[in-house]
């Protein structure tokens, strides 16, 4: 089943849930449902690998994608600093 271009998702059914999880972990497939099927949720990220797809959407991880962090520090105080170097 690794043996192809797609990896979008995939599907195990098995009475074993052990094994299920076992062979998902083994998959090479951005998602793999086991003993179900197109159960999603938009908090869980959702994408392909290989020709299926780059990167992901819904969940944290498609919010890394669109933004950038940035740090702000700001002097509240009317007061002048004597010096911008002085941590107090």
């Amino acid at each position: 089943m690794n043996d192809n271009k797609y990896g979008l998702s995939s599907g195990v059914y098995t009475r074993d849930l052990a094994k299920g999880l076992r062979v998902s972990k083994a998959i090479r497939a951005g998602i793999t449902f086991v003993n179900t099927y197109r159960l999603i949720s938009p908090s869980a990220p959702f994408g392909g690998i290989k020709d299926s797809g780059y990167g992901k959407e819904a969940g944290i991880d498609s919010i890394k994608d669109y933004t950038r962090v940035k740090t702000t520090w700001y002097y509240t105080s009317d007061e002048p600093t004597l010096d911008p170097f002085s941590m107090r």
